[in-house]
């Protein structure tokens, strides 16, 4: 996994973040949806935005990873 110190990760496709000082700002302005919405959307994207940026930050996935079987 490549380390990225700069913020092209804001602007750029899909990107796993764990520190909470980069996180920070998202959940304050409300960015964060759980896994399970996230998922649903699978069956149909909801025609309005569930948040009001350009970033959704999913919650839940290390949870997730932590309890699949190796």
């Amino acid at each position: 996994m490549d380390t990225i110190s700069n913020t092209v990760w804001q602007r750029k496709g899909s990107s796993i973040i764990f520190n909470e000082y980069s996180l920070a700002p998202f959940v304050k302005d409300g960015a964060v949806i759980p896994l399970r919405e996230a998922l649903s959307w699978m069956k149909a994207f909801p025609s309005v935005p569930p948040v009001d940026g350009k970033t959704i930050v999913v919650c839940g996935l290390e949870t997730m990873i932590e309890t699949l079987s190796e």
